[in-house]
């Protein structure tokens, strides 16, 4: 079975594709019109146009070249940071070296140049699985309630009972009052979903209910340790400095 017919046919989703090179944009095309799941629906050949197309065309997902003239693949990914919908962004360069801080910022995936149709054939497999769940979790949660999908079976939570979520591999904790549930989920999802339930990212690996901090203390290097009403100790990074001193300054 070819990898294109490896990935199951169930929606359509709108594919952007963002590199300052012709062919790489070409060959990228083609690569992708043997999935029917995708439509690619435009181009761009920097990160300016890149901005505008994600703006205009609002696709589902982005294959993002990191080195360009200009912006970034990166920069980019902060200029739209404040969009109210995230399309999923897979980074396809030749740059290796990259992969970590492309996983940093919720990248669905990284593709190293040159890559096989088999390894383009589980990117998809990705993508499709990625916003299937966000289509999922938009529609059964609210504003103060989540669905969480758990190797064990479905189980709803109210967002004033979960104290933190942590990465855990390919997964997400979370960590309620009296249970935890491990969930297959991006970070970027459920920041999102909890976006206006008083969470806050104080790292790559954890996010925290600010109604359960108990006090917040600074250290070195411009990180802050917080401790949670349970007493659990979490040390925030410097990328999200910004969005614990706004923690701070809400909890005044």
């Amino acid at each position: 079975m070819s990898s294109a017919a490896a990935v199951t046919a169930s929606a359509h989703y709108r594919a952007l594709i963002v590199d300052d090179e012709r062919i790489a944009r070409a060959g990228l095309r083609a690569m992708l019109s043997r999935y029917t799941q995708l439509r690619v629906v435009g181009e761009a050949r920097d990160g300016e146009e890149a901005v505008k197309a994600i703006q205009e065309l609002r696709p589902d997902v982005v294959f993002l070249d990191i080195q360009m003239p200009g912006r970034d693949g990166f920069g980019v990914m902060r200029e739209l940071a404040a969009m109210s919908r995230h399309p999923a962004y897979v980074f396809v360069t030749a740059h290796a070296d990259r992969a970590l801080e492309a996983y940093e910022v919720d990248a669905v995936d990284y593709l190293h140049k040159p890559f096989s149709d088999a390894r383009l054939g589980r990117t998809i497999q990705r993508v499709v699985r990625h916003l299937q769940g966000a289509i999922a979790a938009s529609t059964l949660a609210r504003a103060d309630r989540l669905l969480l999908n758990t190797a064990d079976g479905s189980v709803f939570v109210d967002a004033v009972d979960i104290r933190r979520v942590s990465v855990e591999g390919n997964y997400l904790r979370v960590f309620t009052c009296d249970s935890e549930h491990l969930v297959r989920r991006t970070m970027a999802q459920l920041s999102h979903e909890l976006r206006d339930g008083g969470f806050v990212r104080i790292s790559r690996s954890d996010l925290v209910n600010m109604s359960r901090i108990r006090a917040i203390h600074r250290r070195p290097g411009g990180r802050h340790e917080v401790v949670l009403d349970c007493g659990t100790s979490l040390m925030s990074s410097r990328r999200y400095k910004c969005d614990v001193r706004d923690a701070i300054a809400a909890l005044g």
